[in-house]
């Protein structure tokens, strides 16, 4: 197998919580827990877990949208040295953004209303410096607004002439331009309307196999996951709980909570059925986790250890090999 191309490590996020007139500090919130995972190039890893798990805040950290409290994110363009993310300089982090881009959930939000589809797109080009001339820039736009199924006509208007599904590729084409290595997709299609999602989803396939990208695909509907994903790794308040394949996800899942958000998707066939666990209590407070396993109070497997040891994140054995990972202390 390849090297990784990306490379998250022990990595920790946390968020302060100020009051006052002077944003004194009163505490701090855990939003990503100890996660590690690894992608490959020319792969779609699925990160995926309820809202508030950390799925979004884990895509804004690779970037350093959001600062780390520990952990590394190392990156290998080009299967060489790699190159630490968490301790790169400005210069050095701007080029490292210019080959890891991200599309944002909501089209309505991510897009200036006071920029032109030209001037929104050719953003990161001008930044860059990637080009020499006005000629060059629309050139650069026409093309890439046509790779993404618009018509280059449009560059000229502004967001609010156009639908959602066209304000998503507009996204699309604006993380693309500078023709990155890897997209972190931040649930892309979970704010579309359902005729328009399938259009989008198959544009980032057929865009990913153009473009030779890698994708770091955080999505909550698990059927999107299943279509679009290579591998998935399941979060929950904060931590990755399973990670291995998308057929053995889907398949025979070795952690309750992943078992439980298999259990909810609806299959289109009524002679078919799928085992439903329905999770009792709720969510834990992030601010007072519970001791031992996070998610033993809604675990109908549960046992003493759950309640007083944390489980680690280690290998599953199987008759194909080691490709399965999962943070629960009866997975086998």
């Amino acid at each position: 197998m390849n090297n990784p191309i990306l490379q998250v490590e022990h990595l920790h996020t946390v968020f302060d919580i100020t009051r006052g007139f002077f944003r004194r500090k009163a505490g701090s919130v855990p939003a990503v827990s100890d996660v590690s995972f690894q992608i490959f190039p020319g792969e779609i890893l699925g990160l995926v877990g309820e809202s508030g798990c950390g799925k979004t805040t884990t895509g804004r950290t690779i970037l350093r949208g959001v600062e780390p409290r520990s952990g590394r994110i190392l990156y290998s363009p080009d299967g060489g040295n790699p190159i630490d993310i968490v301790l790169a300089e400005s210069n050095e982090l701007k080029a490292i953004r210019r080959d890891i881009r991200m599309i944002f959930q909501d089209p309505y939000s991510s897009l200036n209303p006071r920029m032109n589809v030209m001037e929104i797109v050719s953003e990161a080009l001008v930044i860059n410096r990637l080009v020499g001339n006005r000629a060059e820039i629309e050139e650069r736009v026409a093309d890439i607004l046509t790779h993404v199924g618009l018509d280059p006509m449009y560059m000229r208007r502004f967001p609010h002439a156009f639908s959602g599904g066209q304000r998503q590729r507009i996204a699309i084409a604006r993380a693309l331009i500078v023709e990155p290595k890897i997209v972190i997709a931040d649930e892309p299609v979970s704010a579309l309307d359902v005729s328009i999602q399938a259009q989008i989803l198959n544009l980032l396939r057929r865009l990913k196999n153009e473009m030779q990208l890698t994708y770091l695909f955080v999505a909550h509907n698990l059927a999107v996951v299943e279509h679009m994903c290579d591998r998935v790794a399941v979060m929950y308040l904060g931590k990755i709980v399973e990670i291995s394949t998308t057929q053995r996800i889907f398949h025979v899942p070795k952690h309750p909570y992943t078992e439980a958000l298999l259990g909810a998707v609806p299959i289109p066939d009524p002679k078919h059925k799928r085992k439903r666990i329905i999770l009792k209590g709720e969510v834990a407070d992030i601010m007072n986790l519970p001791d031992g396993c996070h998610f033993h109070p809604r675990c109908e497997y549960a046992k003493e250890i759950c309640r007083e040891k944390v489980p680690e994140l280690l290998p599953v054995e199987d008759a194909g090999g080691t490709v399965h990972f999962a943070s629960c202390h009866f997975a086998n």
